[in-house]
């Protein structure tokens, strides 16, 4: 159908070749591939443990997290469960960038675009084997646009439905894990983990900077290679995570009954440009708790009445530990500035601020001139002025974007999905003659 891709891969054998692609759901597309008989998949265990061999035999970046079960206690590990007992997290997660990862429009228009490769490119966004609803056993002649996929006989749509849900970062080997675990009257076991307050725990699936040669194929998120630059730079002694700026702490309860106390916040807003516009009310009401990660100043060095004048925009990555924009290779920043003095305008200026690929015939970076941590860069705009009244007036908008209007319009995005936000403003007037 018109909202429908199928993709067709040969295999031969010395009896038969049969290729079968199927469409799973009106925005679902994955390719199976058949044997020469069928396959025998001997109950839960049996996929499980085919699927867990195949992916040990991948890169990291290819594979979701190890298999799991739902905790002693529980009967199932979508957040909704969790959130019986933990509402406050619950609610701050459901307004998160993680809880979109998998119904976000712009990323199910991007799995069409290659549909042979949608089973390494889901494993970031359902880490879990039982939010996948098939799972690959192996490829056809080594190939890995040809995954041979099986029914996964415990996929939960709920929980696939959570995409970075609870269970996605809490749930490991049958335990509820937290920073400290100490929750000795929990309905579930639980336990401590270092590993969940460290940046790699987040740079897992933020840090993935791989090229794959047999697919023409990059993954250019660069965010932990930027966060560790940055570290490496700062004072012996000095750490900052990424969970305390993602993470900030609140007053919240733990769980019901107690009483509130601070503990991290989960809203992980990521960049504040929401997946949808009818989310944009809630990002909204984050900004006081999560700070832009560039701030910008102006200055200006004023010119005798005919004579040149100069106005100095400075933006600055004051607040982040990574490049901004960082992640996704279509987020840039766009600067937009003016100069008014005498009733007009008088000079004007303009900047985007990316990284820029071209992606055929191969993947290629051309340029980068993103903020890196730290960095102050300013942007110069002379002018001219006039003779009279000596009062500069000075606009300013940076502006943030997570996709680009040519791929809006591909993928018939417009009003479905938010393409960006006002991250900041900037009035200046100079001050009267005297």
């Amino acid at each position: 159908s018109e909202t429908e891709s199928e993709t067709e891969s040969e295999t031969e054998s010395e009896t038969e070749s049969e290729t079968e692609s199927e469409t799973e759901s009106e925005t679902e597309s994955e390719t199976e591939t058949e044997t020469e008989t069928e396959i025998e998949t001997g109950g839960d265990n049996a996929v499980h443990g085919r699927a867990a061999a195949f992916f040990a035999t991948q890169p990291s970046y290819f594979q979701p997290l190890a298999d799991t079960r739902p905790p002693g206690g529980l009967e199932a590990m979508d957040s909704a469960t969790c959130g019986a007992c933990h509402p406050d997290q619950l609610a701050e997660w459901r307004d998160s960038i993680h809880a979109r990862a998998w119904d976000d429009d712009q990323y199910q228009a991007e799995l069409t675009k290659d549909p042979g490769i949608r089973w390494i490119c889901i494993n970031c966004h359902l880490p879990l084997y039982d939010q996948q609803p098939r799972l690959p056993v192996g490829l056809t002649d080594g190939d890995l646009r040809q995954p041979i996929l099986v029914d996964n006989p415990r996929h939960d749509e709920t929980l696939r439905d959570d995409a970075i849900g609870c269970a996605a970062c809490h749930v490991r080997e049958g335990w509820v894990e937290g920073p400290t675990g100490q929750a000795a009257d929990a309905p579930h076991r639980t336990r401590a983990s270092e590993s969940l307050t460290t940046p790699g725990f987040c740079t897992r699936c933020h840090g993935v900077e791989v090229y794959v040669d047999q697919l023409d194929m990059v993954c250019a998120f660069a965010t932990g290679r930027e966060w560790e630059a940055w570290r490496a730079a700062q004072p012996e002694g000095a750490e900052t995570r990424c969970q305390d700026c993602h993470m900030p702490d609140v007053s919240h309860r733990r769980w019901v009954g107690a009483e509130p106390a601070s503990g991290s916040h989960h809203a992980f807003p990521g960049s504040l440009i929401p997946k949808r516009p009818a989310d944009a009310a809630a990002f909204d009401e984050l900004r006081s708790i999560f700070p832009e990660g560039v701030e910008m100043a102006v200055a200006h060095t004023p010119g005798s009445p005919g004579g040149d004048g100069q106005v100095r925009i400075t933006l600055t990555n004051a607040n982040a530990g990574h490049a901004v924009p960082t992640g996704d290779p279509e987020r840039y920043l766009e600067l937009h500035a003016t100069v008014h003095a005498g009733g007009a305008q008088v000079a004007g200026r303009s900047e985007v601020i990316r990284a820029t690929f071209e992606w055929h015939p191969k993947p290629k970076l051309l340029s980068d001139n993103r903020l890196a941590p730290g960095e102050a860069r300013t942007f110069s705009l002379p002018y001219s002025a006039p003779a009279g009244d000596p009062t500069v007036r000075v606009e300013a908008e940076l502006h943030k974007y997570r996709i680009e209007e040519s791929a809006l319009q591909y993928h018939h995005l417009e009003g479905e999905v938010v393409p960006g936000r006002l991250s900041s403003r900037l009035e200046w007037t100079s001050a009267p003659a005297p």
